[in-house]
């Protein structure tokens, strides 16, 4: 304080040399370790650091104010003042850093303001004339004044200020909203500050620098983050949606990366997907689907672009969040109440075959396509669950009880199922067919569909031994995959089209005898017996035999009565 009382007496120049050295002292001075930041934050943060550095970062936009009108409305600022914003935002990126620091820096009084304003590139294209003698580009005003016009003639709105500021403070000033933001308890105050999403958005548009984009879109990322109650919707911010569809396709891994997780965020609140569905006619969702899919990463590795692993120390790591933060997104949204936001889904252009599509690339080598990692376990399951929660709500006609409005997306939905019926990791492919099955409406044209059949009768025969991933979820699927069919077989008008089926009748006929390996338990149980009656000698021969014989359950006799039933319905229609 006494610094800047003797600073008054100095002249202006000198002023803010002598402030651009003291900062700058004050920045290499905190190059130190975070709990030596800690320390000195709590020791002189929120008493004297804090109302000092905003008093510096004011001070350029007084004589942006006091300026407006000389230099004929030329706006100019001295180095010494833009390197000491720049010093002083570097300061302030370190202290947001610190835990405790977050909520007393975010409810500074002022200081967010100035903050957006540091990063308002608003204009950053517009051209003004500079030659000098010439009015061409001057426009009179009603009262004698004149107005800069750009060097296309067109009015333009007022430049942002932070176009005055070095490019190295507007990255300080992002990275300190960007670590502020992940913090929970700020990010309503945050979010409540007028124009402050915008900037960050447009942040994205305007730098040069790709740690500028990345650090945008982690800011967008943090502050979407969080339930209804904690965060508003966002997905009325068309500017927000424009820059993370923008963000979706950096070259940056770790960006896109955060763009996906923003999306997720944002697609949360039920009411935000059917805006993120229509929104320029479902181009999220195919920037979502070419996440999932792996496509962007195909366009950096073997584009016109180079993807860049300098920013990021693990870009496999980040391209395999970013797919899998995508596939997640579209399995939320199938799971949408609202009908617009899955009916855009289901009738969107490929959406259907390129979820099954992902589902038969080999995670065991590589990719079709080299130096692109396949898709992991966690985004084909997000796949197969979103194919099938689209079975269930996609049918034939729009309403299967009035039988009125026929669905035009229920045929690429029968045939993607088709296509994903190899995949047998989890029995969500064998759900969906029944899920199908099950509306008498979708039978017939389900049994008429090309393929349709030999793929639910290759799930109806799985093992064991068939299946290359050894998965548990074997008998799940062969019983489900039973239970379609026997649904099928219920429509009178297409019996003899089943009944001269192979796989069909095969399959139930496998599938009509109850065995202990249709149920893992038996077959577990029967197989430690076995071990314990060769190893040990004093086990119970009588009580083995017993817990081996035990009795088919209710459900299983169930099981088998319906097929017997389908197929004498099947023999009786040859």
């Amino acid at each position: 304080a006494t610094t800047m009382q003797r600073l008054r007496g100095i002249q202006g120049n000198d002023v803010d040399h002598e402030i651009c050295m003291l900062c700058s002292c004050l920045e290499m001075v905190h190059r130190a370790s975070s709990e030596m930041i800690a320390e000195t934050w709590n020791l002189l943060g929120t008493e004297m650091a804090l109302p000092l550095l905003v008093q510096v970062l004011q001070r350029p936009f007084t004589q942006l104010g006091r300026n407006n009108n000389n230099n004929n409305g030329e706006k100019k600022l001295h180095r010494d003042v833009r390197l000491s914003v720049q010093k002083v935002t570097k300061l302030l990126a370190i202290y947001s850093l610190v835990p405790q620091a977050k909520v007393p820096i975010t409810c500074y009084s002022n200081l967010l303001p100035l903050l957006v304003k540091i990063i308002d590139t608003r204009g950053i294209n517009r051209m003004t004339s500079q030659k000098k003698g010439r009015n061409k580009n001057r426009n009179p005003s009603s009262n004698g004044s004149s107005i800069m016009l750009g060097a296309n003639g067109i009015r333009g709105v007022e430049s942002g200020a932070g176009l005055y500021m070095t490019e190295a403070t507007r990255f300080n000033t992002i990275a300190t909203l960007t670590n502020l933001a992940a913090a929970e308890r700020v990010r309503m105050r945050m979010l409540a500050e007028p124009d402050l999403v915008d900037h960050i958005a447009l942040v994205a548009h305007t730098e040069r620098s790709d740690v500028a984009r990345q650090c945008s879109a982690l800011a967008l990322m943090n502050l979407s983050n969080g339930d209804k109650e904690h965060v508003p919707e966002l997905a009325g911010n068309e500017l927000l949606l424009e820059t993370l569809v923008k963000l979706s396709s950096d070259e940056v891994p770790e960006t896109r990366r955060n763009a996906a997780v923003a999306l997720f965020n944002v697609a949360c609140a039920d009411e935000n997907t059917v805006l993120i569905a229509c929104y320029k006619d479902g181009l999220i969702l195919q920037v979502l689907l070419d996440l999932a899919t792996g496509k962007h990463n195909t366009i950096h590795n073997h584009g016109n672009k180079t993807t860049s692993t300098s920013s990021t120390s693990h870009p496999q790591i980040h391209e395999e969040e970013a797919q899998t933060s995508a596939a997640e997104t579209l399995f939320n949204m199938s799971c949408s109440e609202i009908i617009e936001t899955t009916d855009r889904m289901a009738n969107h252009y490929g959406l259907l075959e390129s979820l099954a599509n992902t589902l038969l690339i080999n995670t065991n080598t590589n990719s079709v396509v080299v130096g692109i990692p396949p898709p992991n376990l966690d985004v084909k399951m997000y796949c197969a669950a979103t194919l099938r929660r689209m079975a269930e709500i996609t049918h034939y006609y729009h309403f299967p009880e009035k039988h009125e409005k026929i669905n035009g997306s229920h045929s690429a939905l029968l045939s993607a199922l088709v296509i994903a019926s190899t995949w047998t990791r989890s029995a969500c492919l064998a759900e969906a067919f029944a899920a199908q099955a099950k509306v008498p409406s979708n039978r017939a044209i389900m049994i008429r569909h090309h393929g349709l059949l030999k793929a639910l009768s290759n799930l109806a025969l799985l093992t064991k031994k068939n299946n290359n991933h050894d998965s548990t979820e074997v008998d799940r699927v062969r019983n489900t995959a039973i239970a379609a069919i026997v649904y099928l077989t219920r429509e009178l008008a297409t019996r003899s089209i089943m009944a001269r089926h192979e796989g069909v009748m095969m399959a139930l006929t496998s599938n009509s005898y109850i065995s202990e390996m249709d149920n893992p338990l038996l077959l577990s149980q029967s197989s430690v017996l076995r071990e314990e009656s060769k190893t040990s000698e004093q086990t119970d021969t009588q009580s083995v035999h017993q817990k081996q014989e035990q009795k088919p359950t209710k459900k299983q006799m169930e099981q088998q009565r319906f097929i017997q039933m389908a197929m004498k319905d099947l023999v009786s229609a040859m």
